[in-house]
């Protein structure tokens, strides 16, 4: 079998079966072991999965640091699910250091990458800039008029 034979294509696509069992009996310790066997390979959906693990601590400690690290692994490789988990991190403040230009850079990315709820979020931060700059704006003009 070419997951055997140390295909990371096939590794992840084995691990994809197990996880959902399509047409083996699901087996999450499984899935984890040709996830993790993929990743090390530098596969990108597999660093994805594992940037999911160590982001909500499924099978691993919760690490947000390995976290991101498995992302940007993935995002640098075009995946584009990778580069709106790191959107996520950047814009939430459970842990992780909150920086709105990086979470927007990293949006952007996966909007490029054709992940059409990036470009929804990037519209809607789009929204928000604007009405605070409106509000600005307005609370400038009438504090100036004192």
């Amino acid at each position: 079998m070419a997951a055997d034979q140390g295909n990371a294509e096939a590794q992840n696509a084995l691990a994809h079966l197990y996880q959902l069992g399509i047409g083996v009996e699901q087996d999450f310790d499984r899935a984890f072991t040709w996830y993790q066997k993929a990743a090390d390979q530098a596969h990108p959906e597999a660093q994805c999965f594992f940037g999911f693990c160590y982001a909500n601590g499924w099978k691993v400690p919760k690490d947000l640091r390995q976290a991101s690290t498995w992302y940007k692994s993935a995002a640098d490789q075009g995946n584009a699910e990778a580069c709106m988990s790191l959107g996520f991190m950047f814009i939430a403040n459970d842990g992780f250091l909150q920086d709105f230009p990086a979470a927007i850079t990293w949006f952007t990315k996966a909007a490029e990458r054709g992940n059409v709820e990036a470009e929804s979020i990037l519209i809607e931060i789009h929204r928000e800039i604007e009405k605070a700059a409106t509000i600005a704006s307005t609370t400038f003009t009438y504090n100036s008029k004192g």
